[in-house]
């Protein structure tokens, strides 16, 4: 179950402070959900909840590590305007890097990731999603060192665009955020078998 994080817009709460509405000491994530749908919050980091022991888990490189190796892939392939934007207040911390190459920006927003503890409250793995969010990158620009891709290719999810208040969003979460409004593409799966041998 994910949440998103962000401003309501109506009321104007920051919902980096939505564990002390809801209850002190505790963050229910449906109730979150819930809560930020209901007040038209603009969607901004999700939050996940993973599993002990889930991919990851087992890191030794901390979140501030991750940031940096990220910065110099993205230095290394030229990239300008390079910010790293932190909020690491409170149990809701949110980071978000944006960058441009050759003039088009980029926004890429880090998951605030829990690990599920069973007597205690879930442990916050910022960690966890620093390695998620290089290893991604990595990966993608592993394709554009190999010409399988050009840099806006590999990059595109993280594309920059306006959402609907004018707040930057990356292109995967305009798309998740309107799929319902992009009309599908219809197209017939062919096989080119060649023939069988008798």
């Amino acid at each position: 179950m994910g949440v998103f994080l962000g401003n309501d817009l109506n009321t104007g709460i920051v919902i980096s402070e939505l564990k002390v509405i809801i209850a002190p000491g505790v963050l229910n994530y449906d109730f979150a959900e819930l809560f930020c749908a209901k007040r038209g919050i603009v969607m901004s980091h999700k939050i996940v909840r993973i599993n002990p022991g889930a991919n990851y888990t087992s890191t030794t490189v901390n979140f501030d590590r991750s940031i940096l190796q990220i910065q110099a892939m993205l230095e290394k392939h030229k990239c300008s305007r390079i910010a790293i934007q932190k909020d690491m207040r409170g149990d809701l911390p949110t980071v978000t890097l944006l960058f441009e190459k050759d003039g088009i920006p980029y926004i890429i927003e880090f998951p605030i990731i829990y690990e599920k503890r069973k007597n205690t409250p879930d442990k916050l793995r910022m960690d966890v999603s620093g390695r998620i969010i290089h290893d991604r990158i990595k990966a993608l620009l592993i394709e554009v060192e190999l010409n399988i891709l050009d840099f806006s290719q590999g990059m595109m999810a993280f594309l920059a665009i306006s959402d609907k208040t004018g707040r930057p969003q990356s292109l995967q979460d305009f798309v998740l955020d309107n799929k319902g409004k992009i009309t599908p593409g219809s197209f017939d799966i062919v096989y080119q078998l060649p023939p069988g041998r008798s």
